[in-house]
């Protein structure tokens, strides 16, 4: 059973995703190719686990969808390769999106998350940390496929970590 602290930071996800709406829908993809993987988002408030489904299309389109305990989806997150982004919730049928550069804070790291995987063939084999102007990121490439990732935040008390199977 979670402890109230950790049902808070699982409740703030969709409550985060309304306070930053936009209204412009995200387009369809077409996945070409997909993974599983385990999510673990640790916030102040508590840690959450999510399972996660990353899908690429053909044309370098990333999708990311979080899921708890079930079929309906708690979030996802969609980047284009032009750098265009969006972040929904289900249950809150609202929406943000933008240019990924101009994400709110809380948004960066899952936006990240999903651009590794657009890039996991590009990145060399091994372990390695990529830092960048607020971000710090640690992946464990195998066969050109990410194995693992976590992705903190310079300017937010959050860190993002995926297993990928």
């Amino acid at each position: 059973m979670m402890g109230s602290s950790r049902w808070r930071a699982f409740l703030a996800l969709p409550v985060f995703l309304v306070a930053c709406a936009a209204t412009t829908p995200p387009p369809n993809i077409v996945p070409a190719a997909s993974t599983n993987a385990v999510l673990q988002w640790v916030t102040p408030e508590g840690s959450t686990i999510f399972d996660a489904v990353f899908a690429r299309s053909s044309d370098g389109a990333v999708a990311m969808d979080l899921y708890k305990g079930g079929p309906a989806r708690i979030a996802g997150f969609l980047l284009l390769p032009d750098g265009r982004a969006w972040a929904t919730g289900t249950e809150s049928k609202r929406l943000w999106s933008g240019r990924r550069e101009s994400a709110p804070a809380r948004l960066g790291q899952p936006l990240a998350m999903a651009a590794l995987y657009a890039n996991e063939e590009e990145l060399p084999d091994g372990n390695r940390e990529i830092h960048s102007s607020g971000m710090r990121t640690a992946v464990e490439i195998r066969s050109g496929r990410l194995r693992s990732a976590s992705v903190a935040s310079m300017d937010t008390p959050s860190v993002i970590s995926a297993s990928f199977r």
